[in-house]
Order: C-alpha cells, then structure tokens, then sequence
C-alpha cells in the first residue's frame, strides 16, 4: 500500500481537536479605551453625575471627549490637557445636552495603577472647550 505524503482531511480533523487552543482575546465591548501614551483605561462607573465628574477633575482625573460615542472607533477621543480639564472643573458644572443627543453621558474609567478619568460623551457642554 502506498504512503500518502499528505495529511487526509480526517487527520487533519483529528490533529486540530488535539492541538492547544490559542489564548484569543475577547471581542472588544467598549469598556476599554486607550489614551495616546498608551494605557488602558476601564470603565468603572457609568454614568456619573454632573458634580461627580467636577468633582473628579477637580481632584486630579484626566478629561477626555468622545464627541462620537464611538470610544475612538471612529473618530479619535479629544484628551483635554491637565490645565485645561483643571480650568474647566474651576468653571462649574459639566451640562449634558441629552435634549440634542440622548446617548449623552459622563462616566468615570480608571486604570491598573489607580489613575482615574472622566469621559464625556457626545454632547456635553462644559466651559467653552466642550460643544
């Protein structure tokens, strides 16, 4: 009987159910967000209320915008510099327009070491850089 140089497909069937599966990783679900020097942040609470968000800037949380709500899928998030997110939290209050966009929202995200941040996201008015 001649040797076949090539695997059937049942062998191939049967080699592929005994193999380690790779570690694959989950499907992104939009809890996840990486800001430009590359950390990732996790969702921890959401939403949050105005005077919590003011409230975490004031305390030293980055602030970023999504005007999209695409988590930057679609278009990059807006990270505000530290002055700039201190200044804002100085001007008050952040205002959701969820008149104009439902979907609008604060939530606060963190990271393994403990830093924290607050997300706006699509329309929310705050001081005159966010629209």
């Amino acid at each position: 009987m001649k040797q076949r140089s090539t695997p059937s497909f049942a062998q191939i069937v049967e080699d592929a159910k005994r193999a380690p599966r790779p570690l694959v990783e989950p499907a992104d679900d939009g809890s996840r967000l990486t800001d430009p020097a590359g950390r990732t942040w996790h969702e921890v609470e959401a939403p949050i209320s105005p005077g919590r968000a003011r409230e975490l800037v004031a305390d030293g949380a980055a602030l970023a915008w999504d005007d999209c709500g695409s988590r930057g899928y679609g278009a990059p998030v807006d990270w505000l510099s530290t002055s700039e997110a201190t200044a804002l939290a100085a001007d008050g209050l952040p205002v959701l327009r969820t008149k104009r966009d439902p979907a609008s929202e604060l939530s606060a995200w963190a990271t393994e070491d403990g830093a924290s941040l607050v997300l706006a996201t699509r329309s929310v008015r705050w001081g005159r850089r966010l629209a």
